[in-house]
């Protein structure tokens, strides 16, 4: 095999195998996160999703400050995409993994742990992606994604490059990890620290795997992946989730078989993972692809990205408690 083909199917395939054995054994879910928090009261998945971007973010823009890695040519810092398509496609994702019970990376996990509805999400997020595709290009009045949080600090306080991209990787990814650490519940839950730490480390072994194949867009992206714009990176990392998962339930045979319970079930989880394609495909990004690779860059996109994200997950839940699109009724 080509040098060149085998270094980003070799590192995705690594990784995603990684991610995928550690996702399920921490129940790593953004969509489960925000779910805890907002209807339990339990922040740590949270915190877990928010240690994991804190870790990206710091290990990302050190590996740039030395001159290892260069994020500028990345799919959230190219200008290709949009800073209103960043949010309202993350809006649409998140609404859509609440209807399907998990984002695209949680489907993928769940396939490998024997659910036969998460291969449902998936076929229904790559038609919505296709649908994306075939779309025209529409002309709305925005500004690139490109910009970032370090160019902002340089153009408007005067700061050096560099020294603007180390304050704002302190300042955001510092106090992320604050916050994290601030929570004694998180502190003593072992499960939700290998989590965040964990899959913070695979973003940038990611951007590492990347940067010597060449490849532009730039580690873990699985909504991406789903997408016209995929590349034998993705691919490999996508398909080595699902074998990561099926190693670690394997050994103790321990399979979740997970069937649709009525119709009602499946149009839920079809028309979710059908909205997550749109969304995601729009966003250019997922709850990984931008909540933690595309906050690593410290992107603006990303961040409203993320905003995006869990704006669209409460609108969700808030939508299955009342079964209206505009209710903010919750649980008294």
């Amino acid at each position: 095999m080509d040098f060149v083909i085998f270094v980003p199917v070799a590192g995705g395939l690594a990784l995603g195998i990684a991610f995928g054995a550690l996702a399920l054994a921490t129940n790593f879910c953004a969509m489960g996160a925000i779910t805890d928090l907002l209807l339990m009261g339990d922040g740590r998945r949270l915190r877990a999703w928010l240690l994991a971007a804190a870790v990206a973010i710091l290990g990302t823009q050190a590996l740039g400050l030395v001159g290892f890695l260069a994020t500028d040519g990345s799919i959230y810092r190219g200008g290709s995409t949009l800073v209103l398509g960043s949010l309202l496609g993350a809006i649409l994702f998140g609404f859509g993994m609440v209807l399907a019970g998990g984002c695209v990376q949680r489907a993928l996990v769940r396939t490998g742990a024997g659910s036969r509805k998460a291969p449902v999400v998936l076929l229904a997020a790559i038609l919505g992606a296709g649908v994306v595709a075939l779309l025209p290009g529409l002309p709305i009045p925005d500004w690139p994604a490109g910009a970032t949080l370090p160019d902002i600090l340089t153009r408007h306080m005067g700061l050096a490059p560099d020294l603007a991209t180390g304050l704002s990787a302190l300042a955001v990814g510092g106090g992320l990890l604050a916050v994290c650490l601030a929570s004694r519940a998180f502190r003593a839950s072992p499960r939700d620290l290998a989590a965040g730490l964990g899959i913070g480390g695979l973003v940038i072994g990611g951007w590492i795997a990347t940067r010597a194949a060449g490849i532009e867009t730039g580690s873990l992206n699985f909504a991406l992946a789903l997408t016209a714009e995929t590349n034998a990176f993705l691919i490999a990392a996508t398909l080595g989730t699902v074998l990561g998962a099926v190693l670690y339930v394997a050994p103790g045979r321990r399979f979740r078989v997970e069937r649709f319970a009525d119709r009602a079930d499946l149009r839920h989880t079809v028309l979710g993972g059908f909205l997550m394609g749109i969304g995601g495909a729009v966003a250019h990004g997922c709850t990984i692809g931008q909540g933690v690779t595309g906050l690593s860059t410290l992107a603006l996109g990303s961040v409203l990205a993320w905003i995006g994200l869990v704006l669209g997950a409460w609108r969700g839940l808030r939508f299955l408690e009342t079964g209206k699109l505009t209710s903010v009724v919750g649980h008294g």
